[in-house]
């Protein structure tokens, strides 16, 4: 019988990897910047992109390659159809050279590539070097790069990136225009992953969304990856319970329900809560997260009476003591970072309900007991 081949699979987040300018979500200001470098054929020879993990670093740095070496000429709208476009997108152009500078930290790495900077491109009319995560250089590595930015070559463009800015000399960061893209907003990345599953014509709900956009603490890579864990895993619809039991969170409901249970001195609520929790292994330290998450929203609406419309708080919550919720926001954080010290985590955590119960303003001041 003849072996069957499956295709190759692309991950979620590499097929939705922007190819232009135009499909970028968020960022507007690089774009914007780089766009119009572009349209006044005026490129400058090194550009510092910085900004976390899954803002469109790499993915924006090869669209400003896109737009240098596009057989139509120096513009801000790359044809995506020429030879030059499709090697780009493909990962196989031979004049744009990416470096893991995470890998290759060592300053013989760097002369062996900074000594063919003078030699001309291959097929395009610039030599591209792609640095991704430069700060891992060695200190001698970036003094041989520095080199090299002071009197680069005129068919050299350096794009240099960083998720940690403050590694790299003051020296190399004065000779490079600075980018900063910035975390997206929930609400941006909630967008994209409905965009998604609508073009996979996947159900799912806005709730369970702004919950993955949440997790991804502003990053659009971590958010489609986990979508992509999250379409594995559902059988018709993507929804909050899904959603919930994969990142092993609690519902909402649940966690404001915890919290005024706790205040409340309901121990048989509590009981039944801490059961659940355990029962449905649910990630501790994402728990204490989601208790914190809704506190400051209880704060939001009592000191500055804002916050997001879908979090606005009830009458119930007004019960709250201003000073009592801080105080339990303190005691969270600090259960946080100690709940890997007790025997298990549930110990750890049922420990921190408890203290939370038993320690209230009423009996102590708020500075004795933080």
């Amino acid at each position: 019988m003849p072996e069957i081949r499956m295709q190759d699979y692309k991950a979620l987040a590499r097929q939705w990897r922007p190819q232009s300018f135009q499909y970028f979500v968020g960022q507007q200001h690089a774009i914007t910047a780089l766009q119009q470098s572009l349209k006044r054929k005026s490129v400058h020879h090194a550009h510092l992109l910085t900004g976390t993990r899954g803002v469109g670093k790499t993915s924006l740095a090869r669209v400003l390659a896109k737009g240098l070496s596009c057989i139509k000429g120096v513009t801000d709208v790359p044809c995506e159809q020429c030879e030059h476009c499709k090697a780009i997108e493909q990962g196989n152009y031979v004049d744009l050279i990416e470096i893991d500078a995470a890998s290759k930290t060592k300053v013989e790495d760097t002369k062996e590539l900074l000594n063919q900077v003078h030699y001309p491109p291959v097929q395009g009319r610039y030599k591209i070097y792609l640095i991704d995560e430069v700060h891992s250089l060695s200190a001698n590595s970036f003094n041989a790069l520095l080199k090299t930015l002071e009197e680069p070559p005129e068919h050299i463009k350096f794009i240099l990136a960083t998720t940690d800015p403050q590694k790299l000399p003051i020296t190399i960061q004065s000779r490079c225009i600075q980018l900063h893209l910035q975390q997206l907003t929930e609400a941006d990345i909630a967008k994209q992953l409905e965009k998604i599953l609508t073009d996979r014509s996947t159900t799912f709900s806005h709730q369970a969304m702004m919950t993955l956009a949440e997790a991804a603490n502003g990053s659009m890579r971590d958010a489609i990856s986990l979508l992509e864990q999250a379409i594995a895993l559902c059988k018709e619809s993507i929804d909050d319970e899904l959603i919930d039991n994969m990142l092993g969170r609690a519902p909402k409901a649940d966690i404001k329900s915890l919290v005024h249970s706790i205040h409340n001195n309901a121990k048989e609520k509590i009981s039944e809560h801490l059961g659940k929790i355990e029962k449905n292994q649910l990630n501790y330290h994402t728990v204490i997260d989601q208790m914190i998450t809704y506190l400051y929203q209880v704060t939001q609406q009592q000191v500055l009476s804002t916050g997001n419309e879908a979090n606005k708080t009830d009458t119930d919550d007004k019960r709250f003591g201003e000073e009592q919720v801080q105080l339990y926001i303190q005691q969270l954080i600090k259960a946080k970072g100690e709940l890997d010290l007790y025997p298990d985590q549930p110990m750890g955590f049922n420990l921190t309900v408890l203290r939370m119960m038993a320690f209230k303003l009423e009996q102590t001041s708020l500075a004795e007991l933080i």
